[in-house]
């Protein structure tokens, strides 16, 4: 087994860096959303996300068999809630008072309690039905967090019969449903289809085959020669999906871009790539890009929005594109840094902080 598949919490420089270009893409198709003009596709880039997401899931749960179910839950909701809940302030400072700003101190208070279930990762798009999110990615991360809720009390209740029935069963069933819902007359359950469960899902399901492919790859002894074909083939994977990404905004050709990531990903993580040998000299830089691209994600929807209110008509907002991704890059950097900065300070002074607040031993028996 290659050195990536067996470092518990090595990065993949292959992986970090596309995920960064890959959020790129849909800040960008956020940006020219009105009029698709440029990045129709961007939205794709959410598969890669989710796809590496999935494979990551699928490697924690067979590193950490012996954990309960109820703690790795814990564990992760613990892990989204900090970049979700500063982002999800930052978007409703932008989204409810900067944009459409209240009329009173009541309305403000009302659309508070309404976006509260947001923040905690319950709202879901489950159905669509005129409403929308405070902070458009949160549909992505509530849908990961239900999911990995579901498939890690699946794993460990039954393993066997989670992997080797019901999630290839219910994956393709979900790109059945997926394939179809662009001519089929549920427009209701577009929500549940296009950005929410069953994508994410299908997605996780296929990270889990993904990484068993990778792991297969990284089991053969491959010469230079087939290192170098696989790396042209993940190469090409790429080239294709950002293809795409820039002309065509097509369901049938978005689940043929999931299948190019799913090679591309397998080939980077199986450590047969040779483009592993070039970026492992960048992999310093290329950690923290593949770190701060979540923080991109959260914060850029709110800005767009913000160029949306300041420039109605499309042509005229294009030609601020510069400045919007300056500030969506400040912003976003601040977000990735304050919460870095928050969740140091959190660890090294959590029993002083908390101190105050429990009670010694020697107290609760008087």
């Amino acid at each position: 087994m290659t050195k990536e598949l067996r470092r518990p919490g090595a990065r993949n420089p292959n992986i970090e860096l596309m995920r960064f270009v890959y959020i790129w893409c849909i800040v960008l198709y956020h940006f020219y959303r009105e009029t698709e003009v440029h990045f129709p596709g961007g939205y794709y880039g959410v598969n890669y996300f989710l796809l590496a997401a999935g494979v990551f899931f699928f490697r924690s749960l067979e590193r950490h068999e012996d954990m309960r179910p109820s703690a790795y839950v814990y564990k992760r909701f613990m892990r989204f809630i900090p970049w979700t809940l500063t982002a999800f302030v930052f978007a409703y400072i932008v989204r409810r008072i900067m944009i459409a700003p209240p009329e009173s101190l009541r309305e403000l208070g009302l659309t508070a309690v309404s976006d509260l279930w947001e923040m905690l990762l319950v709202k879901v798009a489950i159905v669509k039905n005129g409403t929308s999110f405070v902070n458009a990615p949160t549909w992505t991360v509530s849908a990961m967090f239900l999911v990995e809720m579901v498939m890690v009390n699946l794993a460990y209740a039954d393993k066997k019969r989670f992997v080797y029935a019901l999630l290839p069963v219910t994956l393709l069933v979900g790109v059945g449903c997926w394939t179809h819902a662009e001519t089929a007359e549920w427009d209701s359950w577009s929500g549940v289809l296009t950005y929410g469960i069953i994508r994410t899902w299908v997605v996780y399901g296929a990270g889990y085959y993904c990484l068993r492919f990778s792991q297969k790859l990284a089991s053969i002894p491959f010469s230079r020669l087939g290192k170098l074909l696989l790396t042209v083939l993940e190469s090409l994977c790429h080239v294709f999906s950002i293809a795409a990404i820039l002309y065509t905004a097509n369901r049938q050709v978005q689940l043929c871009s999931l299948l190019s990531f799913f090679i591309a990903v397998a080939v980077a993580l199986s450590g047969h790539s040779l483009w592993t040998e070039v970026l492992e000299r960048f992999s310093g830089a290329i950690g923290f890009l593949g770190a701060y691209s979540l923080s991109l994600y959260l914060i850029h929807r709110p800005i767009s929005r913000y160029f949306e209110m300041l420039y109605p008509k499309p042509a005229e907002m294009y030609t601020h594109l510069a400045a919007c991704m300056a500030i969506t890059v400040a912003l976003s950097l601040a977000h990735y840094f304050m919460v870095k900065g928050m969740l140091r300070f959190w660890r090294s002074r959590r029993q002083k902080l908390m101190a105050p607040l429990l009670q010694e031993a020697g107290e609760k028996d008087d």
